[in-house]
């Protein structure tokens, strides 16, 4: 039994190693095709830029609202500075083993003792068709995640230099005295290039260097309360903990009105407020490491390690310091959506997700070649500024009666383009999450991509709306909507705002406290339920609507951010439509499902499996491609099992 049992043990070792071999060759030789730069898929289209898109591309919202604001932030644009001289670029791929190593070579030992011989071979840098430029910063921002006012007290958010301003106008922005303009919505980033683009990312620090003084940071665009505190609690009573605590709904002033609560808690003989009612940072609750990055997963270095953005090994740091600056220079080979996030605090948190679960993410979008982008949604007064005239200035309409588009047109007095998420400079002037891409026409009217298998009712080769959907989960609403989130963990724990969508939130918890406090659009909806009142928009309309409410009877007064109102895409009945999903969460996996449409598994494969949900992981990223164009009205998109949309 011994010998046979030695054999056979001596036959896997054999079989091991030869396994081995085989590998070490096949790696050897595989490695000397990594890292090369990609070609075109085909010829350029070409799209014009004058007036002939035959719809309407904008979702016109109803708004008087000017453009002033973006028009001065515009003509502030800071000039993108010039990238600094670096070392000869190194490859970052496993070093090519020459072939004559390859022939020699018949052990392990061999090709190992051959591989450092390469390991000093020049590597050719890519060729950039161009480089577009981006100016991008960090900086500490209050983030509300729906309308019922629930909002991270630590939120950090990456921004166009040009949108951002000064907290305290006395002072120089810089670290610490920056926030997001007060007509833009906090979104995730979103940065765009083309196939054979280099991206260079110029990125400044301006979290706040000390993370006690982020506690009196004074945004202008955060409420000093939220007012659904107002509405009396269910759960007034002293709750008992999961951990043996207790926690109790107390109101602030007994007898004002209106009425104001805070959340305290005891635990080992002290008591203390774990929510006093009001919107504002905490030190807590904000990471304690204060430098930042970009780091994107799957674009190439152009300079080498010094565009990784991050601090790993014995590789120098690329990460920056408050008030800091670096460049980041990226290759863009392949049309598709890279996770972009800082590496500067990867632990720590809800989740352990460090300033991920804050918001230090966005995604780089990836265009087919020769695509140019225009913003997809606008307010009624820039879509006014983008519309051609007749000769008697009156605006030019499509036979089909919409609007005709000028793409090429400029915000009043200023060369910033009003539609064009370029400019003139090829500065990224616009991050907005949704786009449409068109493609310039050429004389052979061919396609930047290859679809000779794809299945007519593709998008493949066709100019297409494109919605950029980026999951984060496990987010830091400490401060939730109402007090009851926070008494009582063993009932509402599970059903908390945990999960987000492009930081939108809509938890079951939150809307069913709205519904039970009258307050919300579901408020008289006494015959709602599962699915009809959790998971369909006709009832809570979309819950990352950000809304002023009425103080005293809580009913929402006016939709904010008239351009980027809410997590709902719009388009047109038969347009091509291709939706970018990044999860960017760092815990868990969820599902993206799509009402009423279905896209191919493998797109340019007729015979692909068909599908209407995709499972996503932390890190991960897909591209949808709806089929048959949009058909149906109204379709909604969300996690099951989060139960946000």
């Amino acid at each position: 039994m011994r010998k046979g049992t030695h054999s056979h043990r001596a036959r896997i070792a054999s079989r091991t190693l030869a396994l081995m071999s085989l590998f070490l060759l096949c790696f050897g030789a595989a490695s000397a095709q990594t890292m090369k730069a990609t070609v075109a898929l085909g010829e350029v289209l070409h799209a014009s830029e004058d007036a002939s898109m035959p719809d309407n591309p904008a979702n016109s919202a109803t708004t008087s609202e000017t453009i002033a604001t973006e028009s001065a932030a515009g003509s502030s644009e800071a000039a993108t500075p010039a990238a600094p001289s670096t070392p000869p670029a190194t490859s970052l791929s496993a070093p090519a083993i020459p072939s004559a190593a390859l022939a020699t070579a018949n052990r392990p030992s061999a090709l190992l003792a051959a591989a450092p011989v390469a390991a000093a071979a020049a590597v050719v840098a890519p060729t950039c068709a161009r480089t577009i430029k981006a100016n991008v910063v960090a900086f500490d921002q209050v983030i509300f995640y729906n309308r019922f006012g629930s909002f991270d007290p630590g939120g950090m958010m990456f921004a166009l230099k040009r949108d951002v301003v000064a907290i305290d106008t006395a002072k120089p922005i810089g670290a610490g005295n920056a926030q997001l303009r007060a007509d833009k919505r906090p979104r995730p980033i979103v940065l765009r290039a083309n196939e054979g683009d280099c991206l260079q990312i110029t990125f400044t620090n301006w979290l706040d260097p000390s993370r006690p003084d982020v506690e009196h940071l004074n945004f202008a665009n955060a409420p000093a309360r939220r007012p659904k505190y107002d509405k009396t609690p269910f759960f007034g009573q002293t709750i008992v903990q999961p951990d043996g605590s207790t926690r109790q709904i107390v109101e602030i002033t007994p007898g004002a009105t209106p009425k104001t609560y805070k959340v305290t808690e005891t635990g080992g003989g002290v008591t203390a407020d774990i929510d006093d009612g009001t919107v504002h940072l905490s030190q807590m609750d904000t990471p304690a490491t204060r430098t930042a990055s970009i780091h994107v997963n799957g674009l190439d270095y152009v300079n080498g390690i010094a565009s990784d953005g991050a601090n790993v090994g014995q590789n120098a740091s690329s990460l920056v310091a408050p008030g800091g600056s670096t460049v980041y220079t990226l290759y863009a080979a392949k049309q598709g959506q890279y996770f972009l996030y800082s590496t500067a605090a990867t632990s720590g948190g809800e989740g352990d997700g460090g300033q991920i679960v804050h918001g230090l993410f966005g995604s780089v979008n990836v265009e087919p070649s020769g695509s140019k982008w225009y913003r997809s949604q606008v307010t009624n007064a820039q879509l006014n500024a983008a519309t051609a005239k007749k000769a008697d200035g009156t605006n030019d309409t499509n036979p089909n009666g919409t609007p005709k588009i000028n793409y090429a047109a400029t915000l009043a007095g200023t060369t910033t383009p009003v539609l064009n998420m370029l400019d003139a400079n090829n500065n990224i002037i616009y991050t907005d999450l949704n786009a449409i891409i068109n493609f310039t026409e050429n004389s052979t009217k061919t396609s930047p991509e290859d679809c000779t298998k794809a299945p007519p009712s593709s998008t493949c080769g066709q100019p297409y709306r494109e919605f950029t959907t980026i999951f984060h989960d496990e987010l830091e609403t400490g401060k939730p909507a109402f007090p009851e989130m926070l008494t009582d963990l063993s009932v509402f724990h599970s059903v908390r705002d945990g999960f987000g969508i492009n930081y939108g939130s809509g938890g079951l918890g939150s809307e069913l406290l709205a519904n039970r406090k009258k307050v919300g659009p579901a408020k008289n909806c006494v015959e709602c339920k599962y699915e009809e009142f959790f998971l369909e928009s006709w009832a809570n309309g979309d819950p990352a609507m950000l809304v002023k409410s009425d103080p005293t009877t809580g009913a929402a007064t006016q939709g904010l951010f008239p351009d980027d109102p809410s997590n709902v895409h719009h388009s047109y009945l038969g347009d091509p439509v291709r939706f970018r999903n990044v999860h960017a969460g760092p815990k868990e996996t969820h599902v993206f499902h799509l009402h009423a449409h279905q896209w191919l598994q493998s797109p340019r494969d007729e015979n692909s499996t068909y599908l209407d949900s995709q499972t996503i992981s932390p890190g991960a990223a897909f591209t949808y491609e709806r089929l048959r164009a949009a058909r149906r009205t109204q379709p909604s998109f969300r996690c099951p099992v989060s139960a946000s949309r």
